[in-house]
Formats: structure tokens, sequence, C-alpha cells
């Protein structure tokens, strides 16, 4: 966690140089995870710079899914985020960024680019492809001690009531590279599908700009 107060330090640094930056937000989150069964609450800071640039902070907390007697009742972590937007045109943008997720396992970082069209001023629609690679080692179903890495996609459509609301619909597809379980609780042997699809996350969003 020693990092994460580190990078956390830095970001706040940069928020506090209004010459340079945007409006900051306050994204407080409430969801519901289809495939997991998960509730989810997360609390995030961002910025974003006029030269393309942003940045994030936050903190998420979920409830036990499914029946797993091995997880806890409510689960934590960090994660810190930075993306440069490249625009193609008044409507399409590519982002690649990296995620670093701080959790009491270890450190996982998520390489990333995204692609997003605005359709209006509110509608945005969006893809991404990520990895995930996990700087630590777990047991696997196996019993071998590997890294749990996914090949991520995801699916979203945002769409803005007003300044202060913003609604989001994700869909997620994982496929994990070694043998575990999914967070819905599959595996790469279950049945014929050799990777595992949460069809969506449905998460609302209150936004309040600093």
């Amino acid at each position: 966690m020693k990092k994460a107060k580190i990078l956390s330090g830095v970001l706040l640094l940069c928020f506090s140089s209004p010459l340079i930056s945007q409006a900051a937000t306050l994204d407080v989150r409430g969801g519901y995870r289809s495939g997991s069964h998960a509730y989810e609450t997360r609390l995030k800071v961002s910025e974003g710079w006029q030269n393309g640039w942003w940045a994030s902070m936050e903190s998420n907390t979920w409830n036990t899914i499914h029946d797993n007697k091995k997880e806890n009742a409510a689960l934590n972590d960090v994660q810190v985020e930075v993306n440069y937007a490249i625009k193609l045109d008044d409507q399409w943008t590519v982002r690649p960024g990296m995620l670093t997720h701080f959790s009491s396992n270890g450190t996982r970082y998520g390489p990333y680019v995204k692609l997003s069209w605005d359709a209006t001023k509110d509608l945005n629609f969006g893809i991404r492809y990520r990895y995930d690679w996990k700087a630590y080692r777990q047991q696997d179903l196996s019993g071998d001690m590997s890294r749990d890495n996914v090949h991520r996609w995801d699916g979203y459509v945002t769409y803005h009531i007003n300044s202060d609301f913003t609604f989001a619909w994700q869909t997620t597809l994982y496929s994990k590279q070694n043998d575990y379980r999914y967070a819905n609780h599959k595996k790469m042997g279950d049945g014929k599908c050799i990777c595992s699809t949460i069809p969506y996350d449905a998460r609302y969003y209150a936004i309040h700009r600093i």
C-alpha cells in the first residue's frame, strides 16, 4: 500500500495545479454485476488536462459473490489510472492507458487501449481491450502457483443526464490465460466454453464537479 500512497500524493499534487488542468471530478458509484452477482460501491477522484492527459485514483468495495466460502464479506482495493486522448476527429477518440491496481494480494498492471465515439454531446459508445498482468502468484485449480493473467474486452454506453448525473452500462468478456475460476465461478473446462462472459455490469454514477 506504500506505492498507492506515493502515487496518490503525486495525483493530488497534479490536481492542485489549476493552470494546467481542467475541472476535477468526484465520482460516487453504486452498481450491480450480473455475472458475479456482486454489489459494488466506488469512490473516485479524476482530473483531465487540456493537453490530452487524464488521471484518476479510486477505491472499490463490494460484497461476497455467489457462495464462495473463501471470500470475505467485503473486499477493498485501490487503483490508479492514467491515459492519453488522441482525437481522430470531432467524434472519435483513441485512449492508450495504464491501470495499476493495489490489493492485499499484491499489485496488478493493466495496459489498455480504448476507442470511443461521441454519438451526441451526451451519448458515448466505447470499446476497450486490456491485458491484466499480476505481479504476484496464486494457487490455480491444479494446485500450481502461477499468475492469474487475463485478456479483457469491455464495451461501454454512457449517457450524461445533466452536469451532475451520468448513467453508464458496461459489458465485459474475460479470457484467462491459466487454470483459474472466473468471477462467476466457471472455469476453462466447464462445458464447451473456453472463456467466461459476464453479460453486463449495470452501474449508476453520481458525479459532483469540484
